[in-house]
């Protein structure tokens, strides 16, 4: 059975349940209705419609339920049960689950009075303080410490004073609600406190020892990377960082509004855009060896598992990563892969794992993109074909080198050149339709998300 249907009956189950927040009577009796459902398409196997119409129907259901599990249905213990609207001084205890990062104020924007940097982190917390003692609670709490901390690490078991609080939708009409965003990214709740001394190590990285392994070698493949090419106070430095291993926060702001002004701002995420250059390169080599499908496919995805790991947990590079797995098990399993089941089925797999990121832009450019490539490039290469001489021209080539005697063992060297040639102007022939595909069809995206509109898109996306 396709997956396209299914996969877009789930993205219609958590939109449906995000415009229309049902109560908890309607999604207990959503979830019946989905089984029994599921109960006729497993029946109802030789009708293929029946099937296809139970099966979108089941899938609907699931992201109803599944987008109103992850949002609302908390239990009580939960610190968005917790946490009030208006500041409340808290002691919480909790371990540090992303790196924690040293923020310093732009020195071009004009402040009152001079402020230190701030130390920002994310808390998984284990408890808050009670009338008589600690309470249990769970939950992600957003940090921010007015003093900068540099011996905090990530897995850190740390207790915490300060003001916990609820983040506020905005106050004025049409403003960015960053509150909605962050409880899709599961932060309910956020902690401030002025001084470094209210936050007290219980114990040094409690992470695990896999956890400590990927630290250690992550802070190692950093330092081969910036040692003896850039100073680590350099620009550069940041942005390499960002580009190769994903740590976005380490940009300059200045460099990265720079990045946003010229719509190549994808750049700075490490996503799809780098998976694919490392999946390309590891085919690409194996086939060089001689490596047949299914053994460039089980290499392509160690590569995309190492380089998952390796970089920067971050949800761009689990998605990608997750696109390219499972179209490299694809081509395992039938030595090629069908290009919607495959996103499908990415699709599908993610949106079960977290259900919001349907309402995320880099979900949405990730898919938007990769189709474009896929099913677009071909028609603006048509397009152009019929319009500019040099595609003619190229054409032309293709099939005048396409049509010629093949290359004998012992090739003459005006015959390989003219080989290699034409091959390096269909790798640039590709890269150029490629990049005018995806820039049409995120333009759409870029100009509702960010309110910006890069006419040049294409040519920085092709340059970079």
């Amino acid at each position: 059975m396709p997956l396209l249907p299914v996969a877009l009956g789930l993205i219609a189950g958590v939109v449906l349940d995000n415009a229309i927040p049902l109560a908890p009577d309607a999604i207990i009796g959503v979830a019946l209705v989905g089984a029994l459902l599921g109960i006729v398409a497993l029946r109802s196997r030789r009708h293929a419609r029946v099937t296809l119409c139970a099966a979108v129907l089941v899938s609907v259901a699931t992201g109803v339920v599944r987008h109103a599990v992850r949002m609302r249905f908390l239990p009580d213990h939960h610190i968005a049960r917790i946490v009030e609207n208006e500041p409340r001084i808290r002691t919480m205890s909790g371990r540090v689950v992303t790196a924690p990062r040293i923020v310093e104020r732009p020195r071009d924007q004009a402040v009152a009075y001079p402020t230190a940097p701030r130390t920002r982190f994310m808390l998984d917390i284990t408890s808050v303080d009670g009338d008589a003692a600690p309470i249990p609670a769970i939950g992600r709490v957003n940090v921010s410490v007015k003093e900068p901390m540099p011996l905090l690490r990530l897995g850190d078991e740390v207790r915490i004073t300060g003001r916990l609080y609820r983040p506020l939708p905005p106050a004025n009409p049409g403003a960015y609600d960053w509150s909605l965003l962050q409880r899709r990214d599961g932060v309910h709740a956020a902690l401030s406190t002025d001084h470094a001394a209210a936050v007290v190590t219980l114990r040094r990285n409690v992470a695990g020892p896999l956890g400590t392994l990927l630290h250690a070698a992550r802070d190692r493949a950093r330092q081969y990377l910036l040692d003896e090419c850039v100073v680590e106070s350099d620009p550069a430095a940041g942005v390499l960082s960002a580009m190769v291993l994903g740590r976005r926060s380490q940009v300059d702001q200045t460099l990265n509004e720079a990045f946003v002004r010229t719509g190549a701002a994808h750049f700075l995420a490490a996503s799809g855009l780098h998976v694919g250059w490392l999946a390309l390169i590891g085919w690409w080599l194996a086939r060089m060896f001689g490596r047949s499908n299914r053994q460039c496919a089980v290499l392509v995805a160690t590569l995309i598992i190492a380089y998952a790991l390796l970089a920067e947990p971050r949800p761009s590079i689990m998605r990608a990563g997750a696109i390219g797995v499972l179209a490299c098990v694809g081509i395992y399993r039938a030595g090629v892969t069908n290009t919607l089941n495959w996103l499908a089925a990415a699709v599908i797999l993610l949106l079960m794992l977290d259900p919001t990121d349907v309402f995320r832009p880099a979900f949405q450019f990730s898919f938007v993109a990769v189709l474009s490539i896929v099913y677009l490039r071909p028609i603006v290469d048509a397009f152009l074909t019929r319009h500019i001489r040099a595609f003619q021209k190229l054409d032309a080539l293709d099939a005048a080198v396409d049509a010629a005697v093949p290359i004998p063992l012992t090739p003459r060297l005006p015959r390989k050149r003219e080989l290699v040639a034409n091959e390096v102007l269909r790798a640039i022939r590709l890269t150029f339709t490629a990049s005018i595909a995806a820039w049409i069809a995120n333009v759409p995206l870029a100009s509702y998300h960010f309110n910006r509109f890069a006419p040049f898109g294409w040519l920085y996306n092709l340059l970079l």
